[in-house]
């Protein structure tokens, strides 16, 4: 029978134990060993060249991070002034709007009043109804608060029987 496996046979070599431990050993060691380097191949840290390069790098990277910075702030600063704008226009549309209701209720008041309406008092009749409304609806709020404290103790107790009955059974 002809041997039709194309993969590559691998061999081992016939190595007693004990003498491929300490090989394995010898090969653990082998990464303390001190890397020695050519002398003009070392950066020494007295050497003015290699200070000034260090700190030509470190001054290229901070002027990096601070025109980033500055992009950033230009674009935050663009936002706050679009804000700005906004904000202007809507309070001169708000000053606007109370203008025009000043002068829509002025008129209103005088259109009452030479028509001897019902609605001679206007301003005091609309604050009287607003003060009802008012006191009526802080009335339902505590009943309402009211309402809610005594479900939660009806709650408690109807929780305090199921317990007493679970208890029993």
């Amino acid at each position: 029978m002809k041997n039709t496996d194309k993969s590559p046979h691998i061999h081992f070599p016939k190595v007693p134990p004990e003498k491929a431990v300490a090989d394995y050993k010898r090969s653990q060691k082998f990464h303390s060993i001190p890397t020695l380097y050519p002398e003009f191949d070392v950066v020494h840290h007295n050497d003015p060249k290699s200070n000034l390069a260090l700190l030509q790098i470190k001054l290229r990277d901070t002027e990096d991070i601070l025109a980033k910075k500055r992009h950033q702030q230009r674009e935050t600063r663009a936002d706050l002034n679009r804000q700005w704008e906004t904000l202007d226009e809507k309070e001169s549309q708000l000053r606007e709007n109370f203008i025009t209701f000043n002068t829509v209720t002025d008129r209103l008041l005088l259109v009452y009043r030479l028509n001897g309406s019902r609605y001679n008092n206007y301003g005091q009749t609309f604050v009287q109804e607003n003060m009802e409304k008012r006191e009526r609806a802080e009335r339902k709020i505590i009943e309402e608060l009211a309402l809610i404290e005594q479900r939660d103790e009806d709650i408690k107790k109807h929780i305090a029987r199921y317990v007493d009955f679970s208890q029993e059974a």
